[in-house]
């Protein structure tokens, strides 16, 4: 089960997965001293394997030897490997043979592996499943999705192991995709990979005490956001990038989720308590069928709810999103702060880069939040990149035009 074919609106657990698009292109090498920087990171710190485990690797054809290496580390660690090979073949044959009448069975199948292992180390992936959606009739897609929500039927859906680590390779599709320069995103990507989490998670502790005593939280921006939402002591979600032992017996199963880059903070918050008005500038949703680009967008929070929504681009490919969803996904789940100092948000007409860990971002989240300590247990979800946004706690500012305050954080406890 490729993470990018959960890239459908389907949690938080989806969002954070897939902040990048894994599209078809050809992954650069990585040299031998940076891949063995990257495998000893990931098996010693990151994952934090033990002797006993078993631990799915999951990754394409361009990345066996990086599977490879991951999985002599893994003997090593008196751990067990099992490799799972995606292709291009294998996953258009997923998206367009398989029989209606047994799409709801299919989909089942997919979760056969939830919970049977201890680790998941998941690779983007190089298949242009872009390309795949935009081969499957519309009327196909749609029963395919009303399939997901046959199965799920609002029942919480575990993790499909005890702990997860995806790792976010960069590609030059990937970069062509966001309107960056390869080199550009290359660079920024790698340096992502290799900063210091110790300082990450320190900074994502600050926040948390905060979040975890505040009240109230505004968020705002100079286009036109204003709303507020009430906190209530839920539960504060930091990836920082390692799977501590104190991650290991959290009653959160997030807590044992890491992507890579890593370095975001998120938060729950009462469900009926959203008030305010929302404006997103630029962002970019996945549907049945693919992917669109949203802009000026702009919806009301009425006791959580979103209400009056406008776009000026696709804004029926959005409301057929709603439409064909659970009620409940139209409902405030809370909101992410990037933490990560080598990701940015590079967003303009040409450029449209909005990394979910970049410091300083904030995500507005709506749907499903049960998995990090929220009440709603649909099974779908969306957000949204609000730039530039000033976010408060009991009016104490933490971030100024989307930028960390760090003077104001308090200490963490």
């Amino acid at each position: 089960m490729n993470p990018t074919r959960m890239k459908t609106n389907v949690s938080l657990s989806t969002l954070l997965l897939c902040s990048s698009l894994s599209l078809l292109a050809q992954v650069q090498p990585v040299n031998s001293t940076s891949q063995e920087n990257l495998v000893n990171r990931i098996v010693t710190s990151v994952a934090n394997i033990k002797p006993g485990e078993t631990v799915l690797i999951e990754g394409d054809k361009q990345q066996i030897d990086l599977m490879e290496a991951l999985a002599e580390q893994v003997h090593k660690k008196g751990a067990y490997p099992m490799l799972l090979l995606e292709t291009e073949k294998v996953a258009k044959a997923g998206a367009l043979l398989v029989p209606e009448a047994h799409l709801a069975a299919h989909h089942k199948a997919l979760h056969k592996l939830d919970g049977k292992a201890d680790l998941a180390i998941i690779l983007s992936s190089n298949i242009d499943y872009n390309a795949i959606d935009s081969q499957v009739p519309k009327a196909y897609a749609d029963k395919r999705q009303k399939a997901r929500q046959q199965v799920h039927n609002g029942q919480e859906e575990d993790l499909r192991t005890a702990k997860t680590v995806y790792i976010g390779l960069p590609t030059k599709a990937v970069a062509e995709a966001n309107g960056l320069a390869y080199g550009t995103y290359e660079q920024m990507t790698n340096a992502a990979l290799a900063v210091d989490y110790e300082t990450i998670a320190a900074k994502g502790k600050k926040i948390a005490a905060m979040l975890k005593t505040g009240k109230k939280v505004q968020i705002t921006t100079a286009n036109g956001s204003d709303f507020t939402f009430d906190l209530a002591s839920r539960s504060v979600i930091i990836n920082d990038g390692v799977i501590s032992e104190e991650d290991i017996k959290s009653s959160v199963k997030l807590d044992r989720y890491v992507t890579l880059p890593s370095g975001f903070i998120v938060v729950s918050g009462v469900e009926t308590s959203a008030n305010g008005k929302v404006f997103v500038a630029r962002d970019r949703l996945y549907g049945n069928t693919g992917e669109e680009k949203i802009t000026n967008l702009s919806f009301d929070f009425v006791d959580g709810k979103m209400t009056n929504l406008k776009a000026a681009t696709n804004q029926a490919f959005l409301e057929k999103i709603l439409t064909d969803a659970d009620p409940r996904m139209n409902q405030f789940a809370g909101f992410a702060i990037g933490l990560n100092p080598a990701l940015k948000v590079l967003s303009d007409e040409k450029q449209d880069y909005r990394p979910i860990e970049a410091e300083g971002l904030v995500s507005l989240l709506l749907g499903g939040n049960d998995l990090w300590g929220g009440t709603n247990k649909v099974k779908e979800g969306i957000g949204f990149a609000i730039e530039k946004a000033n976010v408060s706690i009991d009016g104490k500012v933490i971030v100024k035009d989307g930028k960390l305050m760090p003077d104001k954080l308090t200490t963490s406890n």
